[in-house]
């Protein structure tokens, strides 16, 4: 159990004696809280009562800060300021403009749109600490789901349930032919045409999903076969 004098100093008194004492005046102190008087005062009283010191001199025609309500002002000012300050940092996180995001990509993204996206968003949100690392795939989809980072930036996109994916940019399947290839002469180049060809695509791990799932073979007419692969 709590006895009385532990409980005395609410924030709502403590806020009720710092006006007073910051107005050396009830009545004004009063109007500034947007209270009447005599409620006022009976906190201030009950306040001293529960402290069991006198906060204020009321023996001449204004009233004074005695010693300990001195202490009092200097310790009250700086907490009320702390839950001030506490109040403003958490509704900031809340609402987004402060905080940690963590985000991970795929190395080939800094070269693309994530550069200027990171330099807008620091812009809109300066207060914003971004941790940005760099990983593979297979790596993006793990800590993404462990929670070990907030947002996840691939390439392709990655597909779980767990997930909810946007997309952030659009980019064009480009082929790159020998120049020698008798391809060059065909416009447009169709995909069954590229079924006697060899494909430098990633190899199956740790990017597992990077070459064969972004062009199915079987579906253009020829069948997957080993061939030599490019591998980091």
């Amino acid at each position: 159990m709590t006895n009385g004098r532990e409980d005395a100093i609410d924030l709502r008194r403590l806020t009720y004696f710092v006006a007073v004492a910051e107005e050396l005046h009830f009545g004004r102190a009063a109007s500034r809280l947007d209270i009447a008087q005599p409620p006022l005062s009976r906190q201030i009283a009950q306040l001293e009562t529960d402290l069991g010191v006198l906060l204020f001199d009321r023996s001449r025609s204004q009233i004074r800060l005695t010693q300990a309500g001195t202490v009092l002002l200097d310790h009250a000012r700086d907490v009320l300021d702390r839950l001030d300050r506490i109040q403003r940092e958490v509704k900031r996180i809340g609402e987004g403009i402060s905080g940690r995001l963590r985000i991970a990509f795929v190395g080939s993204a800094s070269y693309g749109v994530l550069p200027n996206v990171i330099k807008t968003f620091r812009s809109a949100y300066p207060d914003v600490e971004l941790a940005l690392s760099a990983m593979n795939n297979a790596e993006l989809k793990r800590t993404v789901i462990r929670r070990e980072i907030d947002i996840a930036i691939a390439r392709p996109s990655l597909d779980d349930d767990e997930l909810k994916s946007e997309p952030l940019h659009h980019e064009p399947l480009i082929l790159a032919l020998p120049d020698t290839s008798p391809l060059l002469q065909e416009q447009p180049i169709y995909l069954t045409a590229l079924k006697d060809e060899t494909f430098v695509l990633y190899p199956r791990k740790p990017r597992r999903d990077a070459g064969h799932r972004r062009i199915q073979p079987s579906a253009a007419g020829f069948a997957r076969m080993t061939r030599p692969r490019c591998s980091r």
